[in-house]
């Protein structure tokens, strides 16, 4: 998925078929920039939580892609 644009349902759908591992996850906007860099102990329970919340609509409306790293 590097450098392809998403819709919203995809990304969603991407952040529910995540692991429950450890990681951080990259957020990019549409000329490459990163936007937000997280890190979670179960990247799948925190990258998700940004679709169920208007508290991160700002976020959401300029994001297009994901990027996750899995860690130990």
């Amino acid at each position: 998925m590097i450098g392809e644009e998403m819709t919203f349902e995809e990304l969603k759908e991407q952040a529910k078929n995540l692991s429950l591992t450890p990681g951080v996850y990259l957020m990019k906007d549409r000329e490459g920039y990163v936007i937000y860099v997280g890190k979670s102990k179960h990247l799948k329970n925190r990258v998700s939580s940004y679709f169920g919340s208007l508290k991160h609509v700002p976020i959401l409306t300029n994001l297009i892609n994901l990027y996750m790293i899995t860690t130990q």
